[in-house]
């Protein structure tokens, strides 16, 4: 016969028996989410040294560029021509590269020094490009002064508050400025399927505060100059098309209803060039799902290039 001390172990046992389970089912989950933690820290490191590898891909066409086509850079060059959206493979991962010229953009973090010479060119460029994309058309949201009291170095302005006085790292940060929202800042899809762009289409971070007369968007030409209208920049870019590209910023004069530009402008020379010294490299590296986005800026002097920023994310 079974007494109450059998029932006290049998009800022991079961109550170890459970214990064990629950320990051994934690278990086996903790062996499974160490080894994907693991998994996943693998594919990250490959995906690391394939952007890395994308990103040498990049520097070589653009050495490949200054070596063959010399003091020239153009939408028709190999750097724009296979660094655009390019399927690469690197080992067993999948890289999307992406070049871009840092001189077709209105280099804002130009307006870090108020003293700059070229702080009220960019700053007047910056008002223009706003007004083409309409950004701001009824003016109520001031984004030209909020953007400069964000970057300049001083604390003297109307949208101090909060501000970074510095130049800006990314283009991200430009969400940190009231006013600024997604939509303006990267634009936006109208519920007819048409893409507008935004401010991020057209200014940049790095570079000088040239702006490269081959490689420029209409709007970015039109900004850069009060003598510039949309039909002279539509026709700079049909001139840069037929002709293949402007040897030389004096080429420009050669250009319909543009042989006076420069009395017109007298300092326009000052911010155009056909030859440019920094470029944006965008690489997305995917392997089994894990993916990297890797930004990368690189300086070319010559035949030498530098990379002067890289930030990574995983996605």
């Amino acid at each position: 016969m079974s007494g109450p001390q059998d029932g006290l172990a049998l009800a022991i046992v079961v109550i170890i028996v459970a214990i064990l389970s629950v320990v051994i089912v934690q278990f086996t989950y903790t062996i499974k989410v160490d080894e994907r933690i693991a998994g996943n820290f693998a594919m990250d490191r490959k995906n690391y040294y394939a952007a890395r590898g994308a990103v040498v891909f990049a520097k070589a066409l653009l050495q490949k560029d200054a070596e063959e086509d010399g003091p020239r850079d153009t939408l028709y060059d190999d750097w724009a021509q296979k660094g655009q959206l390019q399927n690469i493979t690197i080992g067993d991962v999948n890289t999307r590269i992406t070049i871009t010229d840092q001189e077709s953009l209105i280099n804002i973090n130009r307006l870090t020094n108020k003293k700059n010479k070229d702080f009220a060119r960019i700053q007047s460029a910056l008002a223009r490009l706003v007004e083409i994309l309409e950004t701001d058309q009824n003016g109520e949201f001031d984004i030209v002064d909020r953007i400069t009291d964000y970057i300049d170095s001083d604390e003297e302005g109307e949208f101090e508050d909060g501000a970074k006085n510095a130049a800006l790292a990314t283009i991200e940060e430009m969400l940190l400025i009231p006013g600024i929202t997604a939509q303006i800042l990267y634009g936006y899809t109208t519920e007819d399927g048409e893409r507008i762009k935004g401010l991020a289409d057209y200014i940049g971070l790095w570079g000088t505060a040239r702006v490269n007369l081959n490689t420029a968007s209409k709007e970015v030409l039109q900004a850069i100059s009060p003598e510039i209208a949309e039909e002279d920049a539509e026709n700079i870019i049909t001139y840069r098309n037929d002709e293949e590209s402007f040897n030389t910023p004096a080429d420009l004069t050669n250009v319909v209803g543009m042989s006076d530009i420069y009395q017109r402008d007298k300092q326009l020379n000052q911010y155009v060039t056909t030859v440019s010294t920094y470029f944006e490299v965008r690489v997305r590296a995917d392997k089994d799902n894990v993916k990297k986005d890797v930004r990368a800026i690189l300086r070319r002097q010559g035949k030498k290039i530098d990379m002067l920023f890289w930030k990574e994310r995983e996605l």
